[in-house]
């Protein structure tokens, strides 16, 4: 009696439990378990729901993803702005580095223009070498005669500032340099070079005495004779005229010949003496204009 009092209200609570569920397995299940069947979840259905809420846990949600994809953009933007402005500074650098100190850059326009003009004096250089080489006195009188004309055309019309340029006295001087000055010093240079040659400033030296004091007063009386002259009439200069002319050549010429013969080689000397002879010329042609 004892035992059935202790086990009536087990069933009792049984009945009611599978009353209240309304499945009668589920029930009698859950009531052997002691838990109730709305309560309880199989393992799967626990296991998927855990793995649901660390996804949404996990997933920011969308505003966040915007806002940190928009982050990303941004900051590899900045990225790739400081890496384009760290390599212009290395270019920079390295280009800073290759120049001299106190250079410009040239423009490549002006450097190839520069370029091509050099080329062209070298040509030419190399053609007046050859021609040198081949026809020397045709070449040396040739360019005594040009050098000349220069000469009387600066005298014209920058010292005495003429109006118009006298052609009659350009063509006199370019004759008389191609007829006169140009054949007798290819041919004197050539004489003391021979009979000079030792080398160095001490033959320079010896060569220098005979041009000066020999060869001078000679060259200077029969280049103002043929100058005077070339108006239609024989003319001679006056012993004054000759010694002021002379005084005059030995301002210039001693110095100028020196470094002729000692530094310039026998072919080119005659052509160097030619450039310093435009203020020679310049000289002469005021001397022409007085007659």
């Amino acid at each position: 009696a004892h035992s059935l009092g202790s086990v009536r209200p087990s069933l009792h609570a049984a009945r009611t439990q599978f009353a209240l569920s309304g499945r009668p397995l589920a029930g009698a299940l859950a009531f052997l378990a002691g838990t109730s069947p709305h309560r309880t979840m199989a393992p799967a259905a626990c296991t998927e729901e855990s793995s649901t809420r660390q996804r949404r846990s996990a997933t920011p949600p969308p505003s966040r993803q915007v806002a940190e994809a928009k982050a990303g953009e941004a900051a590899s933007a900045t990225e790739d702005a400081s890496g384009e402005a760290a390599s212009g500074s290395r270019g920079q650098i390295a280009e800073s580095c290759a120049m001299p100190a106190g250079a410009t850059k040239t423009p490549p326009t002006t450097a190839g223009e520069g370029l091509v003009i050099l080329r062209w004096v070298q040509a030419l250089w190399t053609a007046y070498l050859s021609a040198l080489g081949r026809r020397p006195l045709y070449v040396k009188t040739a360019t005594c005669g040009a050098i000349s004309v220069v000469g009387n055309v600066f005298c014209q019309v920058y010292v005495e500032g003429a109006p118009m340029l006298d052609f009659g006295r350009v063509m006199r001087f370019g004759i008389l340099n191609i007829v006169y000055v140009g054949p007798v010093l290819h041919h004197w240079f050539g004489f003391l070079n021979r009979q000079i040659s030792r080398p160095g400033l001490t033959g320079a030296m010896l060569r220098l005495l005979p041009d000066q004091l020999l060869m001078a007063p000679v060259f200077n009386f029969g280049l103002l004779t043929l100058l005077y002259s070339s108006g239609g009439q024989f003319k001679t200069p006056s012993f004054s005229e000759l010694w002021e002319t002379t005084v005059s050549n030995w301002a210039l010429w001693p110095a100028t010949n020196l470094l002729l013969f000692w530094l310039v080689p026998p072919d080119l000397q005659l052509l160097f003496g030619n450039f310093v002879a435009l203020l020679w010329n310049v000289y002469l042609s005021t001397k022409d204009a007085s007659q």
